[in-house]
């Protein structure tokens, strides 16, 4: 076996690469934020209208969160996660408190 030029010279500098070399950056911060609120969306979301201050904050963050990820080349399934949790959280907490609502005036409430 041919030894290469970096077993017989260990000081000679190494090729120049041609092309622009890509890092990735690994920076996931809007696709957690946009998780974590969605998790909070769906589960404390039937507490006093807190679903809309959460889930907004995550349908926000994950929409950015998305074509940054997308634009980068990078996995965006947490961005996704937490957009798709804030969304059903928005939409089915106000469904359900604009039923309940509803549901009350006929009752004779309020």
């Amino acid at each position: 076996m041919k030894p290469t030029p970096y077993e017989t010279n260990p000081y000679k500098a190494p090729p120049k690469i041609k092309g622009p070399l890509r890092h990735p950056s690994q920076d996931h911060s809007l696709g957690i934020v946009a998780l974590v609120f969605g998790i909070l969306a769906l589960t404390l979301g039937c507490c006093c209208w807190t679903h809309i201050p959460f889930g907004l904050t995550a349908v926000i963050c994950g929409i950015l969160g998305l074509s940054k990820a997308r634009n980068a080349g990078q996995n965006d399934g947490m961005a996704l996660a937490g957009l798709i949790c804030g969304a059903v959280a928005l939409v089915l907490y106000t469904g359900w408190a604009i039923f309940g609502i509803i549901f009350n005036f006929g009752a004779g409430g309020m």
